[in-house]
């Protein structure tokens, strides 16, 4: 009997410790400050359809993440756990209340939320070696369409998930004609990558596009012809276009900008960088936001005028 009462115990107690790991954790998947089988936790959270462009599958989106995620976070002998998130304000609850330590997604909506969370930049994409994008509006060089007020009526060609792009178009519209690009074209058609909104206004299926200045001169360097036959009229100061950002708080901001300059040397992070089609990783600092800030706060302005002018959205 008293054998059988201590067989009981022991797995009592086995069982009250093994539910006790369980909770431990439970808590680490959300903050870096608990450890969790004796390896801190980086939480991470993002939205996937904020850091994707063009035909990327969301699937092979969020696996490229885990594997960059995981491979960053062994960096620092750390353990990743990741949080997608399908709506901004979730993202921005789980931050405020320090469930996840990193976040990613477009620059612009960092801007928009930036006051509302302690946090600060970490990590942006580089392109043909710039942290940077500039984008232009296209047309054709006989089109005759030589200012904005030529285009009205006319066919636009952007890109999906491009916010920055059509927070450019929006702003000149609003700053030079009082109303914005979807109030002014006819019609708008979204592709899935720039050089095919190139290839729209080149061969006159579209009437304007836009595209990013790298994007026009590669597109240039593969066909003269594109160079020659396709024109700006207008272009938007450089701006973040993808960007991770810390809770204030977290301790290993630094050595993870560090970390993260470097993954392009392993396997898994070329294979990051292949699937999202950039060359590297960089710091973000404050000053590199500027210009995208400067161009949203000017968005905003010209609708708070429209509106109180009596125009409508």
């Amino acid at each position: 009997m008293r054998q059988r009462y201590r067989s009981i115990l022991f797995t009592l107690l086995s069982l009250l410790f093994y539910i006790g790991c369980l909770c431990s954790k439970a808590d680490g998947e959300h903050t870096g400050t608990v450890e969790s089988n004796g390896r801190p936790v980086l939480s991470l959270g993002y939205m996937i359809k904020n850091l994707m462009m063009g035909d990327v599958p969301e699937e092979d989106a969020l696996t490229a993440m885990e594997m960059w995620s995981k491979e960053l976070a062994n960096e620092i002998n750390f353990r990743s756990v990741n949080h997608v998130y399908d709506d901004l304000d979730s993202l921005v609850n789980a931050f405020k209340q320090k469930k996840i330590d990193m976040a990613g997604g477009s620059a612009l909506e960092y801007i928009k939320i930036r006051n509302e969370i302690e946090s600060e930049p970490g990590i942006g994409f580089v392109k043909n070696g710039r942290k940077d994008v500039v984008y232009l509006l296209l047309v054709q060089h006989d089109s005759g369409i030589e200012r904005l007020e030529d285009l009205e009526g006319k066919t636009l060609t952007t890109v999906k998930n491009s916010d920055n792009a059509m927070l450019f178009l929006d702003t000149i519209f609003l700053r030079n004609k009082g109303k914005e690009a979807d109030h002014y074209f006819g019609k708008i058609t979204s592709k899935s990558h720039f050089s095919k909104a190139i290839l729209s206004v080149f061969f006159k299926e579209s009437d304007a596009g836009v595209a990013t200045d790298t994007a026009l001169e590669i597109m240039s360097e593969l066909n003269p012809q594109i160079g020659k036959r396709v024109k700006i009229i207008e272009s938007s100061p450089p701006l973040i276009d993808r960007i991770s950002f810390f809770h204030k708080d977290f301790e290993h901001k630094e050595a993870i900008k560090k970390k993260s300059v470097r993954i392009q040397k392993k396997a898994k992070g070329r294979q990051f960088l292949t699937l999202f089609k950039i060359d590297s990783l960089a710091p973000i600092d404050e000053s590199d936001l500027k210009p995208l800030e400067a161009l949203y706060n000017e968005y905003k302005s010209l609708i708070n005028d429209k509106r109180l002018k009596g125009g409508s959205k």
